[in-house]
């Protein structure tokens, strides 16, 4: 049974999927939120702006492992409902993946993923506080850049869910944990994808617009570009980006 990379199932229908509901609000590569009912601190000149949520797609936390995870999580009551009433469901390649992404509308909780069977259901209630036997430091888990590329929001902002996103490969061996994102990075005014392990971030995606580049495009009407970054720790433990790409077809670049 062929293995789902959910990082890169995740970047692609980021791509079809998000984008495609953003496009008719993008002038010059950027949200833009014309009538929209929004206070001021959430619209300047009517743009998305970088640390403000895009409501226009619905963000995804998933937390992968095997078979025990749901168990694990129950008896240590990081999960509160009921067992009876959770509902897995075979995603057993891409296309049952995506309709299951485009069923589970709304942003409470978060998805579990059992690797081993493909099985994958959601989850209501979480207790954002996994067992963790030392404290960690999130400016040591995510790069300056994460939440903002000029480095002026700290990595002390992030949110309730990218927290847990970061804390529960720390909690439990042999687990990771997927977003897409809504808080907008960059000049786009969409959130971007990351993948977290045991080390922190392992890899992340997200929209840029570049009327100067030459591609690949993701896409070339509104100058978007897709941008891949993976990281690893150094030999001083510090985490460091050692990729950076473009990306044009997800489906061809993640072909690994």
């Amino acid at each position: 049974m062929k293995h789902l990379d959910l990082f890169s199932l995740l970047v692609e229908y980021h791509c079809k999927e998000n984008l495609e509901r953003c496009l008719p609000h993008m002038e010059d590569g950027k949200v833009h939120l014309h009538g929209k009912a929004l206070d001021e601190r959430r619209l300047v000149r009517d743009e998305l702006h970088p640390g403000l949520e895009n409501e226009l797609y619905t963000g995804v936390l998933l937390v992968a492992n095997g078979t025990t995870l749901i168990d694990r999580l129950s008896e240590g009551d990081i999960i509160t409902d009921n067992l009876e009433d959770v509902h897995f469901e075979d995603v057993k390649d891409k296309e049952a993946f995506f309709r299951y992404l485009s069923l589970e509308q709304g942003n409470d909780g978060a998805h579990i993923y059992d690797g081993v069977n493909k099985k994958i259901a959601r989850i209501y209630e979480f207790n954002n506080n996994p067992p963790i036997q030392e404290k960690v430091s999130l400016n040591t888990m995510v790069p300056n850049d994460f939440l903002s590329s000029d480095s002026s929001v700290l990595p002390r902002h992030v949110g309730v869910k990218t927290r847990l996103a970061i804390k529960m490969p720390l909690a439990y061996d042999h687990t990771a944990t997927y977003q897409i994102k809504r808080t907008a990075y960059g000049n786009t005014g969409l959130g971007k994808v990351t993948h977290f392990g045991s080390q922190g971030l392992m890899e992340e995606f997200f929209f840029h617009y570049d009327p100067s580049s030459k591609g690949p495009f993701i896409n070339e009407k509104q100058s978007i570009v897709g941008v891949y970054r993976s990281y690893e720790r150094d030999e001083k433990g510090e985490l460091v980006k050692v990729l950076e790409q473009l990306v044009g077809d997800p489906k061809e670049y993640f072909k690994r």
